[in-house]
């Protein structure tokens, strides 16, 4: 069995969708649909409801009265815990599938490939503009199967509606609860440390930018704040033989967190980041400009690979996202 986690959190507009394409799946083997709302404003539970009526037995939904995300707690590690499948699949609820046979296709690649730790593939990116959302650009990956930790390190993205995670290593994910902010980098990057990532070079979902997600509506400043915090943790408490490459992404941070904090006046703790910064950076400048060329590089190719305009046609007054 896969149990497909659904997390949703004022999503109206675009949860009907996401489901859809969940329930189009076609598999040999049994899904369960695991959909946590988490205490949204609008009108997300009722389109959960309707769709639990609609799809009786396989949707499974999780109704909030308060909000857990802002009380400390994952939503992803609530449902995970309540999960029967071997495997868990991703699906936010402002992200949709496309592929009928993402699941299918994804779990055979783990079954022939047991010593991965998560089945990944490609994703396009949408975002709005006007009412509707426009093609952005296509996360390609890598012209390989198997994906390591340098290719990760250099700047190889997966989304996370493309994550297909045998649930056996979502343990190794929460024993770093409360040390390591546990989002989509961290999850890469802990799963990365028991096994390859197996790729599937297709393209099987859609990542939409809102403008309503929390990252989206950070500044510079306040990403750059939110990194930090990511990769002390990793150098605090994941394994040292990392350590080099989580200095180079903190040096970089560092950076950016002193000179936009300046630029916008937010000069508390000022010297201890500047400390901080020249401490990393003294061991770690060589890792840094090696990893600025490599990621150049990527991003070059990316856009001229993604040099077609795509326009994908969802009016936005729809809410149940049809």
């Amino acid at each position: 069995m896969v149990s497909v986690i659904v997390l949703a959190y004022n999503h109206e507009l675009w949860i009907a969708r996401a489901l859809e394409g969940v329930a189009m799946q076609k598999t040999n083997f049994p899904i369960e649909v695991l959909v946590h709302d988490d205490a949204s404003a609008d009108k997300t539970a009722d389109i959960i409801r309707a769709y639990e009526q609609k799809y009786p037995g396989l949707i499974k939904p999780i109704y909030q009265s308060k909000n857990q995300f802002s009380q400390g707690n994952n939503p992803f590690f609530l449902l995970s815990r309540k999960a029967k499948g071997k495997y868990l699949a991703i699906c936010d609820g402002d992200d949709y599938w496309t592929d009928p046979l993402k699941l299918q296709k994804q779990v055979a690649l783990l079954e022939s490939h047991p010593e991965c730790s998560m089945a990944v593939a490609k994703a396009d990116v949408y975002q709005i503009k006007d009412g509707q959302f426009h093609y952005q650009s296509t996360y390609e990956g890598i012209d390989k199967d198997l994906v390591y930790f340098d290719d990760l390190f250099n700047g190889c993205y997966f989304h996370t509606s493309t994550y297909v995670i045998p649930k056996i290593n979502v343990i190794s994910l929460e024993k770093y609860r409360g040390k390591i902010f546990l989002g989509d980098t961290a999850i890469r990057f802990i799963l990365i440390d028991i096994g390859p990532f197996i790729f599937l070079r297709e393209t099987v979902s859609v990542y939409q930018i809102t403008g309503k997600g929390m990252w989206s509506l950070l500044n510079s400043y306040e990403r750059a704040v939110a990194h930090i915090k990511l990769f002390e943790g990793f150098y605090a408490h994941f394994k040292p033989k990392y350590k080099k490459y989580w200095g180079t992404f903190l040096v970089i941070y560092y950076v950016i967190k002193v000179f936009t904090g300046i630029k916008e006046r937010k000069i508390e703790n000022l010297l201890q980041n500047v400390v901080r910064l020249v401490y990393l950076g003294l061991r770690y400048t060589p890792l840094v400009l090696k990893l600025i060329l490599s990621r150049s590089v990527r991003f070059i190719k990316r856009k001229m690979s993604n040099n077609i305009y795509k326009q994908y046609p969802v009016n936005l007054v729809k809410r149940d996202g049809r």
